[in-house]
């Protein structure tokens, strides 16, 4: 009898070789790590140092991923590596099916075990189909959270991030806190932060800062606002296998490029939004950035649609904590004498919203002396207005830099200089028509300066686009205080007041309604804005259907032709 328990050993053996080749081979090709954790390279890499027993426990057996001496001997699932083992397996793995397997002797780190003494009792355990395995295990305490799943890569991050704790007792300091990282270089980026931190705690006390002061500043006025957005745009279902601390380095990283491509200051909402668009892997965010590229590609410039109506109303706006529709403007400044109205308009849009304003200057070529005269222009526009604004300059087609930019603020503001004739080759070359059309955000045509705004006129029609509008109409008029008249006219469509009256009735915004019979909807607008002295127009930009726009114009290029009051386009 004891002969077939060693024979079938022997046999049992010769199988957990085979399989251990194998695991090595497909290791390799999936480029992952086969072998055991050597218990000394994890105790002095995570500077390990007193243990305490704990006493006998049942211990799941693929929670041990390392060995003190015999880390080389068998891989990462225990299988036997060298042939030389077979009589001490054999004997093991015989002796197990005649009188079970004692308990072993296990080291624990974190939620990891390491083999005291027991290598074989383990192996065999593994091969007999056991989920677990008894242990006396003695307990290592670790300042870093230690798993199965941590390989030689892993170990080297856990190594950075404690002489990381050892250098800021952040872990001391607030405990819980868990800054770990996936790629080890980066403490030194934190060490930068908490440096640069501590300077200016320094400068705004005028007094020797204590570093430990200075990491627990850091931690709760800079690093946790970082990750509260990082967790309120769910980042981390964005860019998984990433930590929140790899996404607070990449976010400071992104805002530098950003801040140096576009030469505005940006906040950490919409610098995280950009990180998920440019590189999520949601299967919408994939999806998005191959639509924009192959429309980029196969739809001429003047053909191209904006985003889906409301889009930015739904997506940008209603997840905000503030009220404010419009926290940011993007005003085009030309420099032309003529063209500063629309810089006025838009600050006086953002005395309304206590917005921040960003002016775009675009231009064949950057004059430097030009450069320094539209800057200082502009600010003195800006500080006199009690508004913050800041004016980048860059080169390039101007309908394609105002909406690529247009992206980062809620509202275009344009000056109304050119606007679209009535045939359909100036349509269709009209760069105004064209930006209007694809702007992802809505867009204000100003001729001149308006004496207010507190008198708005709604053009509605019934239409998605005219919605938006109505949506935008009723904020101005309930955070504004603004003077609402609805016009709605008749050309044979059902009526669309009631429409609008029961959604402003339902927010409690009053309004004028007025319905007219009249079949030159144009005129009927710019005559009903003259006649209610109206500061601005409200109305849907252009269809949705691009060609059926240009080919036969409409109501909305005759009132921007007119060129008589400022009109905001909502899309």
């Amino acid at each position: 009898m004891e002969d077939h328990f060693r024979l079938r050993a022997a046999h049992d053996f010769r199988s957990a070789r085979s399989r251990a080749a194998l695991e090595q081979t497909l290791a390799r090709l999936r480029g992952r790590p086969a072998g055991l954790l050597s218990f000394e390279d994890v105790r002095q890499q995570l500077k390990l140092a007193h243990s305490t027993p704990r006493g006998l426990q049942e211990v799941a057996l693929d929670a041990i991923v390392g060995s003190v001496g015999r880390y080389a001997d068998f891989t990462r699932s225990f299988l036997p590596l060298h042939d030389s083992d077979q009589t001490r397996w054999a004997g093991v793995r015989a002796a197990a099916e005649q009188m079970g397997l004692p308990p072993v002797e296990l080291y624990r780190i974190g939620d990891a075990y390491f083999v005291l003494d027991g290598n074989h009792r383990i192996s065999v355990a593994r091969e007999l189909g056991a989920k677990s395995i008894q242990a006396y295990v003695l307990d290592i305490p670790t300042r870093v959270p230690f798993s199965a799943d941590d390989n030689p890569d892993d170990l080297i991050c856990k190594a950075r991030y404690v002489e990381f704790l050892e250098r800021t007792s952040l872990d001391h300091l607030r405990p819980g806190a868990n800054l770990l990282m996936t790629v080890p270089g980066q403490y030194r980026i934190l060490d930068e932060h908490i440096d640069v931190h501590r300077y200016f705690l320094g400068m705004e006390t005028q007094a020797n800062v204590k570093l430990e002061d200075a990491v627990a500043s850091w931690y709760d006025t800079v690093y946790l606002p970082v990750v509260e957005v990082i967790r309120g745009q769910s980042l981390l279902q964005s860019l998984p296998d990433r930590t929140e601390t790899d996404l607070y380095v990449w976010l400071a990283e992104h805002r530098v490029t950003l801040e140096s491509a576009l030469e505005w200051s940006m906040d950490t909402q919409e610098v995280a939004a950009d990180l998920a668009g440019k590189f999520g892997v949601r299967g919408r965010q994939v999806l998005s950035r191959m639509w924009n590229a192959a429309s980029n590609l196969l739809v001429p410039a003047s053909l191209r649609s904006g985003t889906r109506i409301g889009k930015w109303r739904k997506s940008s706006v209603a997840t905000r904590d503030t009220l404010q529709l419009f926290s940011k403007i993007l005003v085009g400044v030309s420099g032309d004498e003529q063209a500063w109205p629309a810089l006025d308009t838009a600050l006086l849009f953002a005395k309304h919203e206590s917005a921040e304003l960003r002016g775009l200057h675009i231009s064949d070529h950057v004059d430097p002396a030009n450069a320094v005269s539209l800057r200082s222009n502009f600010t003195k526009r800006c500080a006199a207005a009690g508004i913050n604004g800041q004016l980048a300059i860059e080169t390039g087609p101007v309908r394609n830099a105002l909406l690529a930019r247009a992206v980062w603020a809620d509202l275009l503001v344009l000056h109304l200089a050119h606007p679209p004739a009535n045939d359909i080759g100036s349509r269709l070359a009209s760069g105004l028509r064209a930006i209007i059309q694809a702007c992802p955000r809505p867009v204000l045509a100003t001729p001149a300066l308006p004496a207010g705004l507190q008198r708005v006129l709604l053009a509605f029609d019934g239409s998605a686009k005219a919605r938006e509008a109505l949506y935008v109409a009723a904020y101005m008029a309930g955070a504004w205080d603004a003077a609402l008249v609805v016009l709605h006219c008749s050309t044979g469509a059902p009526d669309a007041l009631p429409e609008a009256r029961a959604y402003l009735e339902t927010h409690w915004t009053p309004a004028e309604y007025i319905s007219v019979k009249n079949s030159a909807v144009a005129a009927s607008i710019l005559q009903t804005a003259a006649d209610k002295n109206s500061d601005l127009i409200v109305m849907g930009g252009y269809s949705t259907n691009p060609l059926r726009a240009i080919a036969f114009g409409g109501s909305l290029d005759a009132v921007l032709q007119a060129r008589s009051h400022s009109v905001l386009l909502c899309s």
